[in-house]
């Protein structure tokens, strides 16, 4: 029997997450307290410190992704943004006219600073000593992230499978490892199916977490000795329950549609990936993880983001065409001499 010429005979080689809960807890904890002294000055370091535990704890085959940036540079886009804000704001104060006008003139900038941003944190992101990059332009950035809501809005939805299409398919074809492109290529209509999952979990899920939230009071009264304290706590059970049903649907319909695109993604020349989220798993983990940060007053949150983290990167693998190591050695010089143009061009990203 004669091999397949397409089919690799390299096995899959998994992504793994090896950082622990302790650990990420000392740096949110510092971050936190930091970032309140400082009024909010420390938050691009915060930044910074985060994002390097989680990229070097992500594994592909033994080795850690890094994440670049320089924490200077993301300060002054915020000090920049904040600058925005505040005029946006003064704006409204002075008069609405003056807000509204300011408003629509924003929105073509929306677009240019998404755009800038996926920039700098591709070329902030490197394995192996190869950095990303990213190839998405102005254009597509405003057909993916003004154009495309606009059609979802006024279709009254209809159309909002195809604006979940179009930016998944501009976030992963727009990106490059050294010289090689990604590209994916998706079908519309797995998309109109994830969405109407997400609608079921939204709707029905919601009346679920009702439910439960109800008799939780109910039985929670009785125990005080009050009756009817379900009945009284109406509006809490409604506030609950509405953000955990859409927290829990929006992450339904996160893990689906990135299972359609990882699955059709290709690195060139014919690197493949896999991606094996489960729905309810990540329900699961979007719920428990909810309710684990609102009973622990916020004290969770490390726990609760490294377990996310986790599944989700460990759901993924590459299947690669040839050995990792000669495509590495064929990127090598690429990456290098991209590393040094960008350090020219560095503080002039948007990095956010």
């Amino acid at each position: 029997m004669e091999a397949n010429p397409n089919e690799s005979p390299f096995r899959p080689i998994p992504f793994a997450f090896e950082g622990r809960t302790e650990d990420y807890f000392a740096i949110w904890i510092v971050n936190l307290l930091f970032t309140i002294l400082t009024l909010g000055v420390y938050s691009a370091w915060a930044k910074v410190r985060r994002l390097q535990f989680f990229y070097g704890n992500t594994r592909l085959a033994g080795d850690g992704f890094s994440y670049l940036a320089r924490p200077v540079v993301l300060l002054r886009a915020r000090i920049l943004v904040l600058a925005v804000l505040l005029l946006y704001f003064a704006a409204f104060w002075f008069s609405l006219s003056a807000g509204l006008l300011l408003t629509l003139g924003l929105i073509p900038v929306y677009p240019w600073v998404v755009h800038r941003s996926l920039r700098f944190n591709s070329r902030m992101t490197a394995w192996r000593n190869v950095r990303f990059d990213w190839h998405g332009t102005y254009p597509q950035a405003f057909k993916v992230f003004v154009l495309w809501p606009v059609a979802s809005v006024l279709t009254l939805g209809v159309a909002f499978p195809f604006a979940a299409r179009a930016m998944r398919e501009y976030l992963a074809n727009g990106q490059s490892f050294g010289h090689a492109r990604f590209s994916a290529r998706t079908d519309v209509g797995e998309y109109y199916l994830a969405t109407g999952a997400a609608l079921l979990v939204f709707l029905f899920g919601g009346s679920v977490i009702a439910a439960i939230l109800g008799v939780a009071l109910e039985l929670l009264g009785v125990g005080l000795g009050f009756d009817g304290f379900a009945a009284e706590g109406a509006e809490l059970v409604a506030l609950l329950a509405a953000p955990l049903a859409a927290y829990a649907a929006g992450d339904l319909f996160m893990a689906l549609t990135r299972n359609i695109v990882v699955n059709r993604l290709a690195l060139h020349p014919g690197h493949r990936f896999d991606c094996s989220l489960s729905g309810i798993q990540m329900i699961w983990i979007s719920i428990t993880n909810m309710l684990a940060i609102l009973l622990s007053l916020g004290l969770l949150w490390p726990w609760a983001q490294v377990r996310r983290w986790r599944y989700l990167t460990n759901a993924m693998a590459v299947r690669p065409l040839d050995s990792l190591e000669q495509f590495i050695d064929s990127q090598h010089a690429a990456g290098v001499a991209v590393a040094s143009e960008y350090a020219d061009f560095e503080g002039y990203e948007v990095g956010l």
